[in-house]
């Protein structure tokens, strides 16, 4: 039979080291890892309708929860248009890359409109949109909810 036990301050210690590193372990056990993903989108090219003197983006929501983004003031050379999206839970980096020809500029701006079906729907992204064949950069937030539109000028 036991009547006496002793416990130090080794016990203690290796004790506490035991508690800590179970701690340690149930805090780094994150079950809510995000996915990252990765979409890529065509564009199509048109001639500019916009009549704003700025690079802009406009975008809007359909009726399917589709995000359709039109981005003015390209390069009159502009011969292809993509993006290149990395979607982090509700957060979104929009890489613009445009496709330039060597003929001569003939003046007329172009646009270039893209549609995003792969985000969820009733959803609130944060998207942080880049271009770097024009060094421009901006940052807006959506609502992927039917009629929400939006524009964002994008900044040097």
């Amino acid at each position: 039979m036991l009547t006496w036990i002793a416990i130090g301050t080794v016990e203690i210690c290796v004790l506490l080291l035991i508690v800590a590193a179970a701690i340690l372990a149930a805090a780094m056990n994150n079950t809510h890892i995000q996915q990252i993903e990765t979409v890529l989108v065509a564009g199509v090219i048109s001639d500019s309708t916009s009549t704003s003197n700025s690079h802009e983006v406009t975008f809007f929501i359909t009726d399917s929860f589709d995000l359709v983004i039109k981005r003015s003031l390209l390069p009159s050379q502009t011969s292809h248009a993509s993006l290149a999206l990395t979607i982090k839970g509700q957060d979104i980096c929009i890489e613009e890359r445009i496709v330039t020809t060597n003929e001569a500029d003939n003046g007329i701006q172009q646009e270039a409109t893209f549609i995003i079906s792969s985000l969820k729907p009733r959803t609130r992204y944060h998207i942080h949109y880049n271009s770097q064949l024009q060094n421009i950069h901006g940052t807006f937030g959506i609502i992927t909810d039917a009629g929400y539109r939006g524009l964002c000028i994008l900044k040097f």
